[in-house]
């Protein structure tokens, strides 16, 4: 009875979490997210300086 209700929530934890994450979740989702974060930061914040700072 101790082992039923334990591994049902450690099966159901590392399963969906591990599947979503660690396959099509991370080499997907972690490349356009990562790169739009930082695309869009630095491509206006980069793009001002670099044309004031290193163009004067």
């Amino acid at each position: 009875m101790k082992a039923v209700p334990v591994h049902p929530p450690r099966g159901t934890n590392p399963a969906p979490q591990t599947n979503p994450i660690a396959g099509p979740s991370r080499p997907r989702p972690n490349t356009p997210v990562v790169f739009r974060r930082v695309d869009p930061d630095w491509t206006p914040d980069t793009t001002p300086w670099m044309w004031d700072n290193p163009w004067p």
